[in-house]
């Protein structure tokens, strides 16, 4: 199973990344489509401007470091 192992991997270097740009406060500069990814990946159904996408992930780590 060395695709799912690859998918797996992906989307774990995904989250890391988004995690990266949130913790240097550089959410603006990711595709909507990247957090739209992340978002759906942590079952949050992803809004539509980008505006809405990056609080919706500040949002998510917020809550996580609580």
């Amino acid at each position: 199973d060395e695709g799912e192992q690859n998918t797996r991997t992906k989307r774990i270097k995904s989250d890391m990344t988004i995690f990266d740009y949130w913790e240097s406060n550089t959410l603006d500069s990711v595709t909507n489509p990247s957090l739209k990814e992340f978002l759906v990946s942590v079952g949050i159904q992803p809004k539509k401007l980008k505006a809405d996408l990056v609080e919706q992930v500040n949002e998510y780590f917020r809550s996580k470091q609580k």
